[in-house]
């Protein structure tokens, strides 16, 4: 069985004649240099570690050639996985093809997760899936991880078809408590204590109405928040942040709580530290983890038309194709294009608030003039179009048709709703994050004394 494998691979051939023939030659010429020149010579030497070095080359070929898939059959022989990062524009068939798969197997595959979920065969660029390779070359596996613990499974090959599945783990759900100082910035700060991104926009979103974070805060500022957090039973890997159960941060001294509890109607809602309702405001910011690149004004020079105009409304940088959402319930009262604005959407809150998205790239779908949207729902995607020189997101608040400034305008309040937080979990929670805000501060104190020091 070997000998007909060996006469059958031309690598396995040459490799054999170079261990049979080249390093006996090798070892022969070396000999003789040295009994001519008496051992001292030289070419002598160099002879003998050329020969070292060729009897070193020949075994590491040699266990390479024997330990690898050459001599296997090859049923036997193993499986090689590798990673894709995908690309903006990749499909399954052009991924597929990347690898040298054929159509007819492309098809295949997708036919298999037309049964799945829409998050299952939607790939999104930027992430990496895996793709398993057969000794021959045959793709004959593909993966990828869909987040909180799911996994989509394909295997199978272009002659047996292929199965799709979706595996779930089991995952475990528990409180953290992480709490830190401001130094910089909130993000920064929240980052270093290892805080998620999706917590940090959360706890923005719940403090938007008392703070504009990047005016308010000063450095010594301390925070605390509790989240749940989900990992893999299995492995312990964290699969992402749950809900936030509690959270504060003292500014100037001051502190601003929000307390979660779920009420009799299943509705989960937050309360303040004097147990009033909180998320009864509009959102401060209509993109999520972004930075402010222009103010309100009453003359900016336009980058674009290069001369002074008042500029009313913010514009919030973000990459294109970021997510813009709504800042509160309305109805949509504009969805297209409108010349220098590009696309843009309009929505009336009520009889005295409206706010405009402007420059996108993309409206959602279902987003059009007499829709309802509720606080949060996503409209549209930052782009460019119209007078844009780069992407972000103009926004517009208006109050009774009058352009006011987002970011100072004391946000609207909705209609309260009459669930109550009862005490005893209240001070339960709030004990906690007064505990947490103290030992916090006391780390900050003691870390400037030894700063001066």
């Amino acid at each position: 069985m070997i000998f007909k494998q060996v006469t059958a691979n031309p690598r396995v051939l040459l490799g054999l004649i170079f261990i049979t023939i080249c390093i006996p030659l090798s070892l022969s010429l070396s000999s003789k240099w040295w009994s001519d020149d008496g051992g001292v010579g030289s070419l002598a030497t160099a002879t003998f570690k050329s020969s070292r070095s060729a009897l070193r080359a020949s075994r590491e070929f040699a266990h390479n050639l024997f330990s690898s898939n050459a001599l296997l059959p090859s049923r036997t022989r193993r499986t090689a996985e590798v990673g894709h990062l995908v690309r903006k524009g990749d499909t399954l068939a052009k991924i597929w093809s990347r690898f040298g798969g054929n159509f007819s197997s492309a098809l295949l595959a997708e036919r298999a997760l037309q049964g799945l979920s829409d998050d299952a065969h939607k790939l999104r660029s930027g992430e990496t899936v895996q793709l398993v390779l057969s000794p021959r070359g045959e793709i004959v596996g593909f993966s990828r991880d869909l987040g909180a613990g799911r996994t989509l499974l394909l295997d199978g090959s272009r002659t047996s078809g292929f199965t799709a599945y979706i595996h779930n783990a089991k995952i475990e759900e528990s409180e953290r408590t992480a709490s830190g100082y401001i130094t910089s910035s909130l993000v920064e700060s929240a980052l270093q204590q290892d805080i998620p991104y999706d917590v940090i926009d959360n706890f923005v979103d719940l403090f938007g109405d008392k703070i504009e974070f990047g005016r308010d805060l000063q450095v010594g500022d301390t925070y605390s928040v509790v989240y749940s957090e989900k990992r893999e039973l299995d492995s312990g890997e964290s699969v992402g942040a749950g809900t936030i159960l509690a959270a504060s941060i003292t500014v100037s001294g001051k502190m601003y709580a929000a307390i979660a509890f779920e009420g009799s109607d299943g509705k989960l809602r937050y309360y303040d530290q004097n147990g009033d309702l909180l998320g009864n405001y509009f959102l401060r910011y209509p993109v999520k983890f972004t930075r402010i690149s222009s103010v309100f004004s009453g003359a900016r020079f336009h980058p674009v038309l290069k001369f002074k105009r008042p500029h009313q409304g913010v514009d919030f940088a973000a990459p294109t194709g970021t997510a813009v959402r709504t800042v509160a319930d309305g109805v949509v009262e504009f969805a297209g294009y409108n010349g220098g604005s590009g696309n843009m959407i309009k929505i009336r809150h009520d009889n005295r608030w409206s706010t405009a998205y402007l420059h996108l790239s993309r409206i959602a779908p279902g987003i059009r003039k007499g829709a309802r949207i509720s606080r949060g729902d996503v409209i549209g995607a930052v782009g460019m179009t119209g007078l844009a020189t780069g992407p972000h997101l103009h926004f517009s608040l208006y109050d009774r048709g009058k352009y006011v400034d987002p970011m100072r305008t004391q946000l609207p309040v909705l209609n309260p709703e009459n669930q109550r937080i009862p005490a005893g979990i209240l001070e339960a929670r709030l004990e906690l994050l007064r505990n947490e805000q103290s030992r916090t501060a006391e780390m900050y104190a003691e870390l400037r004394l030894h700063s001066k020091a």
